[in-house]
């Protein structure tokens, strides 16, 4: 059982894009089917990948003061019993319920092993939630944003780095507003947006998505990505797990 948590305090550093990093990289390259918990409101990256989850479960709700005071939160552990790996999203500004929860909730205690990705734009603010991270005994993923010039002092640097904590770059993502809008409303994980023959977006955007994908999987995995094996190709990427 893994989770692999994607968080950071401030809205549009890039937390989606590196929870989509990781969903599309894990299953297309790795082969690993990915439960995914959104935890924004409405949950879009539920919806995208795991629509059958949002039949039983709220993730919505969870990390807000209603459903930590119901224990609905506590539905991330019971779904990590149930499936081998978890994208979990955090919704901005809920770091204080998060903690609270992880102290409550006795999952650091369990058989599950735990990866925080910390998104941030290179500024200060979050910086008290990054060093509260850092406290929980998990793998720790700094992750920059590469749109971002700016960088505090007093954040990661390559030189400022331990066993459990590591310096991740973000690709360079799409900015325009009008095409992030096609991108969110389009209903399609991105590597089903950057197929050749997908006339849903213009090439430029096309490629500029294929090659988001290609440098996360370098950037965040580790890993060159996988040539399209037959049951992972862009045209057939079935993600959803969860009925």
């Amino acid at each position: 059982m893994k989770i692999h948590w994607v968080g950071g305090q401030l809205p549009k550093v890039g937390k989606s894009w590196t929870a989509r990093a990781l969903i599309e990289g894990l299953y297309l390259d790795r082969g690993i089917q990915v439960v995914t918990i959104d935890t924004s409101y409405s949950s879009p990256l539920s919806k995208l990948y795991n629509p059958g989850l949002l039949a039983t479960y709220s993730p919505g709700r969870y990390f807000t003061s209603d459903g930590f005071k119901e224990y609905l939160t506590d539905d991330i552990y019971y779904i990590a019993q149930k499936y081998p790996v978890l994208v979990v999203k955090l919704a901005s500004y809920s770091q204080q319920l998060f903690f609270e929860w992880i102290e409550s909730s006795g999952i650091i205690q369990d058989a599950i092993d735990h990866e925080f990705w910390f998104v941030s734009n290179g500024r200060s603010e979050g910086l008290s939630y990054f060093q509260e991270i850092c406290t929980l005994p998990w793998q720790i993923h700094f992750v920059k944003n590469n749109n971002f010039k700016f960088w505090h002092p007093s954040l990661p640097t390559a030189a400022r780095l331990t066993d459990n904590i590591d310096l991740r770059i973000l690709p360079a993502t799409i900015t325009n507003p009008q095409e992030i809008e096609l991108i969110e409303t389009s209903g399609q994980p991105l590597i089903h947006l950057a197929a050749p023959q997908n006339p849903y977006l213009y090439l430029s955007s096309r490629t500029r998505i294929s090659r988001f994908l290609r440098q996360s999987s370098l950037n965040l995995l580790d890993e060159t990505p996988a040539s399209s094996a037959p049951a992972r190709t862009p045209s057939q990427p079935n993600l959803n797990i969860v009925e």
